[in-house]
């Protein structure tokens, strides 16, 4: 039941519960013993760990190395987390390219800093790639625009007139043009003067949000 568990979903069962009732019932009469022979397995001994060291090494599976975890970042980063943004669910692309690799799968806790590091790989990635498709025309409205929104509160500029950026609620925005081959949208969007300035001053470090038309 380990090596079946193991080799569908990459890793082993925490515990009895997590092997199906009809999968037990079926091997058991595979191997003509009672299915209730399994209740009186020690899922926290020594044999199992001894299992758990067989299976691997069976199927060829290796640890999960510092080098392995790196490959395994850049991959989910291209892959996965550029169209997917919700952890859960790089975790299990993660998993499956584990199983792919003949990988060990990494503890929880070391999952979770992989899935960190991927998503944040991919939004830098995302960020250079629009930066660099930024006219200089924009990048200087954008800088102007964040260096004067500081001096301005959410209800308005200055003396309460609209300019032809700030539309209606106060929210200054602004439609940037971008340069870039076909496969690449022709602009951006508008862009929320107060988005810009959650990540402070610097241009490198801008963080762009598509908002509705």
């Amino acid at each position: 039941m380990l090596l079946k568990f193991y080799t569908q979903y990459g890793r082993f069962p925490r515990n009895r519960a997590e092997l199906p009732g009809e999968a037990v019932e079926f091997v058991a009469r595979q191997v003509q013993v009672p299915a209730s022979e399994l209740d009186s397995y020690d899922w926290t001994g020594r044999t199992v760990e001894y299992h758990r060291a067989q299976i691997p090494e069976h199927l060829g599976f290796r640890e999960c190395s510092v080098s392995n975890a790196e490959k395994l970042t850049a991959y989910l980063a291209g892959h996965a987390a550029d169209k997917e943004r919700r952890p859960e669910q790089v975790r299990v692309e993660l998993l499956a390219r584990c199983r792919e690799e003949s990988i060990e799968p990494p503890t929880p806790g070391r999952c979770d800093r992989i899935v960190g590091a991927t998503l944040r790989e991919a939004e830098e990635s995302l960020t250079a790639l629009i930066s660099s498709r930024l006219t200089e025309e924009s990048i200087e409205r954008i800088m102007a625009l964040v260096s004067g929104g500081a001096d301005q509160d959410d209800d308005g500029p200055a003396g309460g007139a609209e300019g032809e950026d700030a539309p209606p609620g106060g929210r200054s925005q602004l439609r940037v043009d971008v340069e870039g081959d076909a496969a690449a949208p022709e602009e951006l969007g508008r862009l929320a003067a107060a988005d810009l300035l959650e990540m402070g001053a610097g241009y490198a470090g801008l963080k762009w949000r598509r908002t509705p038309q």
